[in-house]
Formats: structure tokens, C-alpha cells, sequence
């Protein structure tokens, strides 16, 4: 931006001084300078004829930040408004600005007119995104991935299919901001597969991204245990309970604290089976236990009802 006005700054400085030297031949600057566009390619710019004598029109133009260049030498005419045709090159993300001067008899430059902008339509979609990964989650899908480098894209769309051969369905409603998306509405057990594109500020869309695959899993529901029960064995506490009835049950975990209020510590690895013999259990006072459900993935259910026992002979409780 500041090169352009630089040298737009000069090339009216130099008019300037062209002006003094021959003041009687120094055209004014054209006025009312247009832009409209005919088609991808081209733009055609006007601008009012100016009073007097003129050898030629010299229309300047910048692309984006680079300083203006002479683009046209244009022949007057006898019409109210002059015209020239510029071939635009439609590439995504530019803006150009145009100026014209008068060039008089004798060469006396005249000032820069006002500049006038023009941005051409964009047509061409941005690069393609790469998925980078997807997380099977409880219950859903998590898609992420990286976006292109192109300047202008405004979001991203996913898609996912069912199976190796079904049609890919667009998932999202607008555009998303972030790099990744949860897919909830999965089933267990399927196999899908996932495809990103990318969207630039004009709306181009671009090609979807290399698919990717994942199998669902179910949603787990954690049972806690029920019916815990505690009685005195040879080596100490015998806890049971009832097993619970779970194809995602990975076993149960046995906890003890001092009092029901809390400072529960685990004291058992992974049981198979739903029962526990505590040979660690305190040789005097009573203590508290409680059990939880392990289900795959790491889950543990809620604890179950804590359950007392005591050293006492008579500390058999339930």
C-alpha cells in the first residue's frame, strides 16, 4: 500500500513539474473516472473527456500492494466520455486501483486523476483440506483436519458417507471457523467415512479432502453395583455384590475409607468376579467400603451403597 501511494505520489509530483515548466499546455486531470466489469476478465474504465488539447490518455493501475505501473496509452476521441478495456486476471484475493492523466501538447503531463478500485470476481476455490485425524468417541466421531494456505477461505464443510460405496452427505449448515467437527449422530458398529472441503469469501468450494475412515462404538451406559454385603471371612472382610449384566463390563474396583463421609482410596486391581477379600483391612475400629463398575474405554459407574464392617466380634454388619 505504501509503495503505490509513493510512486502515485511521485508521478504526480512530476506532472506537477511538467506543469510549471509549460503551464499553458498542461492538461487538467480527467474527472469522474469509472470502473464496471463485462465479464471475469475485463473491466472497462471511463472517464470525462478533458477541455482541451490532449495528445493521449494514460491509464496507470497497482494490483494489491505493488506500485502502479502505465498499463494503456489511449488515443483521444471525440466523445463526451473516453473508454478503455482492461484484461483483469481473476486472481483470489486481489483488489486493483486505476488512475488516468492527459498528456498535453508539447508533453506536458497533467495531475493524476482521483483513483478509482475495482475488485474482479473470484471463481477459483481454494486448495483442498488434509484430514489429520479422527477420535472414536463415546457415542460419536471427531473429525479434524488442517485447511490450505489460500488467503481468503472462510470455513469448512463436512461430509461423511456410509460404508465404502454410498454417496457423501454434507453434514454442516454454513461454513465451520474451527479445524474440527463431532459427528453425534453415529451408530454403533458402522463403519464411515469423512471428507472435508473448504469455502473462500466469494463461496468457491473446493474439492473434498482424501477420505478417511472410523468404526462407531456403542454409547456405554455405566451400571453401578448393587445388593454390596460385607461379613467376616479367615483372612478378613469378604465383600459380594451382584454382578452387573453389561457386554462393555471390563470388571469391578473395591474402595475403603475410615468413615462413610469420604477419603476413599482403592485398594483391589480389576475383580472379574463380584466378590473381594480385604486382607489389608485395619486390625482394629470399623471402616467403610464401596465398589464401582469398570466398562471399556475406561468408564467407571457411579459408587455403589457404602457398607460398614468393624473388627468388633459382633462388628458382622450389612
Amino acid at each position: 500500500m505504501v509503495r503505490w501511494t509513493v510512486l502515485a505520489a511521485a508521478l504526480w509530483a512530476a506532472s506537477v513539474w511538467a506543469a510549471e515548466k509549460a503551464p499553458e499546455n498542461t492538461p487538467p486531470p480527467p474527472e469522474d473516472l469509472r470502473v464496471e466489469r463485462i465479464d471475469d476478465g475485463h473491466a472497462a474504465l471511463t472517464w470525462r473527456s478533458v477541455v482541451g488539447p490532449v495528445l493521449e490518455y494514460r491509464v496507470y493501475r497497482a494490483v494489491a500492494e505493488n506500485p502502479p505501473t502505465l498499463v494503456a496509452r489511449v488515443p483521444p476521441s471525440e466523445r463526451a466520455r473516453q473508454r478503455y478495456v482492461d484484461r483483469v486476471p481473476s486472481a483470489a484475493g486481489y483488489a486493483y486501483r486505476y488512475w488516468v492523466a492527459a498528456l498535453g501538447p508539447g508533453g506536458a503531463m497533467g495531475a493524476l486523476s482521483e483513483p478509482v478500485g475495482y475488485e474482479p470476481p473470484d471463481h477459483r476455490p481454494p486448495a483442498r483440506p488434509v484430514i489429520t485425524g479422527l477420535d472414536v468417541l463415546e457415542g460419536r466421531i471427531r473429525v479434524q483436519w488442517s485447511g490450505p494456505a489460500d488467503p481468503d477461505v472462510a470455513g469448512f464443510h463436512v461430509y461423511r458417507a456410509q460404508g465404502p460405496s454410498e454417496a457423501f452427505v454434507r453434514l454442516t449448515d454454513r461454513p465451520l471457523q474451527a479445524l474440527e467437527y463431532e459427528d453425534p449422530s453415529v451408530r454403533p458398529g458402522r463403519l464411515y467415512r469423512y471428507g472435508v472441503s473448504a469455502v473462500d469469501r466469494a463461496g468457491n468450494e473446493s474439492s473434498r479432502s482424501l477420505p478417511r475412515s472410523a468404526r462407531a462404538w456403542a454409547r456405554v451406559e455405566p451400571q453401578r453395583p448393587q445388593g454390596l454385603a460385607v461379613q467376616t471371612g479367615t483372612e478378613g472382610p469378604v465383600l459380594t455384590w451382584r454382578g452387573v449384566a453389561s457386554p462393555d463390563l471390563e470388571g469391578y474396583v473395591v474402595y475403603r475409607a475410615p468413615t462413610q463421609d469420604g477419603g476413599f482410596v482403592k485398594i483391589s486391581g480389576v475383580l472379574e468376579e463380584p466378590r473381594f477379600e480385604d486382607r489389608q483391612a485395619p486390625p482394629t475400629g470399623a471402616c467403610w467400603y464401596r465398589v464401582r463398575a469398570l466398562y471399556r474405554r475406561g468408564i467407571l459407574s457411579e459408587p455403589s451403597d457404602p457398607v460398614a464392617w468393624s473388627s468388633q466380634p459382633d462388628g458382622e454388619k450389612q
